[in-house]
């Protein structure tokens, strides 16, 4: 009894490892994917600025 409940245990514990892991790939690729927008940003606002600089 005393072992099923151990691997009970065990099987809890890696599962709530592997959610914990998931969520924070997750995370991880938010925070990757907000840089790729802010870098875009940048540089289309750049260069339109550069596009209305030489126009003049």
């Amino acid at each position: 009894m005393k072992q099923k409940l151990v691997r009970l245990i065990d099987k809890i514990l890696l599962r709530k490892g592997s959610l914990i892991e998931t969520v924070y790939d997750q995370l991880k690729n938010m925070v990757v994917l907000q840089k790729v927008v802010e870098d875009r940003k940048f540089l289309a606002k750049h260069l339109y600025q550069q596009k209305m600089h030489r126009s003049f």
